[in-house]
Formats: structure tokens, C-alpha cells, sequence
């Protein structure tokens, strides 16, 4: 996935122009949502960019499903973060330079481990607290 910005639009994603909207899901690590702020790799760069150009950053998790139709609409102060650039999303949104570049994750465990079978989605092994997800290192 291509990490960047979709800049422009749901009816409940608040554009009044008192700042610029960052739709945001399901991000993390990226975007991290705890006691009503943001931190993570983008929200803390986008973040500082929002602060040195004395824009209001204004964040709103948006399920992906009405990121792209709120972008349609055009609103003039409302950004997707974290949209992959494809040619038919460049027919109505313009995209940042690249922040980031998520490299697929892939998991990799011994065939008939008992513990791993129970699981049916990666994010049900992250959550795990029994086991320990290392990063590949080259």
C-alpha cells in the first residue's frame, strides 16, 4: 500500500474550513487513536506539517468504504490519509508525493502448530498476548 495523501471527500465528516480534515482507518501503526488524539508514523508528520504551516489539523475516522465517496464530493479542506494512487482515484483526487510505502506483511509459522490454527486473520495473531510477532530484519 502507498502511503499518501488523497486531497478532497460523507455527509458527518465536518468541512466548515476551520481546518483541514484528515479521514483516517484502520491505520495502525500509522495512525494511532488513544484519549482523543492521534500519534503514529503519519499522524506525527502530518501533525508537525499542520503546526509549521499554521493549518488546524482535524482528524476523523472514516470507515474506507465513505472516504472515496466523500471525496467525490470535492470539500475544499478534506484529505483521506493512507489511499493507494490508482488511475481511475486520479480522475477526481490529486495525491501527495509519497510519505510512506507499506510493504506486504506476510506470517510465517510452523504448518501444525496448534496455537496458529486457531487463528483466522493476522490481526487475530497480532492480538494474541500468548504470542510475539518479530519484525523480518535483513
Amino acid at each position: 500500500m502507498i502511503i499518501g495523501l488523497a486531497a478532497f471527500p460523507h455527509a458527518s465528516v465536518r468541512s466548515d474550513n476551520t481546518g483541514l480534515v484528515f479521514m483516517y482507518s484502520d491505520l495502525e501503526p500509522y495512525v494511532i487513536a488513544k484519549n482523543n488524539s492521534v500519534s503514529g508514523f503519519l499522524a506525527d508528520y502530518l501533525n508537525t506539517v499542520a503546526k509549521e504551516t499554521q493549518i488546524k489539523a482535524i482528524w476523523q475516522n472514516v470507515p474506507w468504504n465513505r472516504q472515496l465517496p466523500t471525496l467525490r464530493r470535492n470539500l475544499p479542506n478534506v484529505c483521506a490519509v493512507g489511499l493507494v494512487k490508482t488511475p481511475e482515484r486520479l480522475t477526481y483526487m490529486r495525491f501527495t508525493e509519497t510519505i510512506g510505502k507499506d510493504e506486504a506483511f506476510i506470517l510465517m509459522a510452523s504448518k501444525n502448530r496448534p496455537k496458529m490454527l486457531a487463528h483466522k486473520s493476522f490481526r487475530a495473531v497480532l492480538n494474541d498476548p500468548d504470542l510475539s510477532v518479530c519484525p523480518k530484519t535483513n
